[in-house]
């Protein structure tokens, strides 16, 4: 077969004979695990990011406000690159794109440990998220190609999260070992593995995925309100993340059971995600969608307005907001992969995803009246989650009850 490389992206080819490795798909392990372990390095710092925030405050003496814009401006890179590769990312080297950004990632991540103060860090950490970017754009796309995108993506996402666990756990204790400084370090040698792991992914996507009788395409007006569905629902949860170590703090929770309690949280977004996984469509995306955005908002609504602030009923409510999250993120990319066979529409949720998350901590930072992160935060993150549920689930719905009969023809729309 010709490689589909020489057809679309000949200029990009010829770089990919430095790597060896045999031609490689979606559907050798190998290249699963590859894109699975692309995944956890672009997450690296995002996963850990209120650890992170915390520490800009406390050893760097960044203020509350700062220290979210720093935040929100490594994962305005981040969001900035995977929007222009859910438009580019197939028609190019993937391996070439690999090696380029986690260099960037990796660099920028090296030069934080010496660059500390405000502005040196905003447009570090801006840069780094680019590279990030790239690297998140590819492994998420990649996995949308798999043959079973809900398993698929349930198992992708229950790595990144175990991760995101260990590592909040183990931050107070690496910042306290090595300070923010060495856990830049240590962030740099992840990201370096991305070019070594390169020559296991598919040179480029595959431009025209399998119509199965699972798949039917929407019309261009119904893939937008999912757009604008998963990025209210992501600005929602980047409101709450970025700034969950700080609510902690100001509802009295001591720093370590804070930073316990988001490890923990993690575990309950692996199962989440793992949930996804293991029952894949059996159970009806509408009713899922429903139940969990708007367990999402009850749980905002309790986080950011007065309670109990024991570290007990904060770590509970963690938890179930990890696990609504990440039960949701991969409902709503395999119902993207359902909705366009061609995968567009999968790279460009993911786009809004990182978008929604780099826009939830700048968000954050502008409505903050001093240390108030509570109900205003809290409001906010609400009205999002339930405009995403009111726009999505019916279109989940339609989808539905309008999927083509085993044999019959499919409408698929670019």
């Amino acid at each position: 077969m010709t490689d589909p490389c020489i057809i679309h992206v000949p200029l990009s080819c010829a770089g990919d004979k430095i790597m060896t490795g045999k031609p490689a798909t979606m559907d050798d392990r190998a290249a699963i695990v590859a894109a699975t372990v692309l995944g956890i390095i672009a997450a690296a710092t995002f996963m850990i990011q209120p650890g992170i925030v915390q520490a800009l405050v406390d050893q760097a003496g960044f203020a509350s406000k700062q220290a979210g814009y720093v935040a929100a401006a490594e994962m305005a890179g981040l969001a900035l690159t995977t929007v222009v590769l859910s438009y580019v990312g197939h028609k190019v080297s993937w391996r070439r794109l690999i090696v380029v950004f986690a260099l960037i990632e990796a660099g920028c991540n090296l030069a934080s440990v010496w660059r500390q103060d405000f502005n040196g860090l905003l447009v570090l950490r801006f840069i780094a998220g680019l590279g990030a970017g790239g690297l998140t754009s590819i492994s998420f796309g990649a996995i949308g190609e798999t043959a079973k995108p809900d398993r698929s993506f349930g198992y992708f996402l229950m790595w990144i999260l175990g991760y995101g666990a260990v590592g909040l756990m183990a931050l107070p204790a690496i910042l306290h070992l090595v300070g923010l400084s060495g856990l830049f370090a240590i962030v740099t040698g992840m990201s370096l593995v991305g070019v070594a792991i390169a020559r296991f992914m598919p040179i480029t996507s595959r431009l025209v995925a399998q119509a199965t009788t699972a798949t039917h395409g929407l019309s261009k007006g119904w893939k937008r309100a999912t757009i604008v569905s998963s990025l209210m629902f992501s600005l929602g949860c980047g409101i709450l993340w970025a700034f969950a170590s700080l609510i902690g703090a100001s509802k009295g929770v001591a720093a370590q059971s804070v930073a316990n309690a988001l490890g923990i949280s993690q575990f309950f977004g692996v199962a989440g995600a793992l949930s996804v996984g293991v029952l894949g469509a059996r159970i009806p995306r509408p009713l899922s969608l429903t139940a969990l955005i708007l367990l999402g908002g009850f749980v905002a609504l309790l986080l950011g307005f007065p309670v109990s602030g024991t570290s007990v009923i904060f770590g509970l409510l963690l938890c179930l907001f990890n696990f609504t999250w990440n039960s949701v993120q991969p409902l709503y990319l395999a119902a993207s992969a359902d909705f366009d066979p061609h995968g567009g529409l999968v790279r460009r949720i993911v786009a809004v995803q990182m978008s929604g998350l780099a826009v939830g901590p700048f968000l954050g930072a502008l409505i903050l009246r001093g240390n108030d992160f509570g109900p205003i935060t809290a409001s906010v993150a609400i009205l999002m989650f339930f405009g995403a549920a009111i726009i999505i689930v019916p279109l989940v719905k339609v989808h539905r009850a309008h999927r083509p009969i085993a044999g019959m023809p499919l409408r698929v729309e670019a």
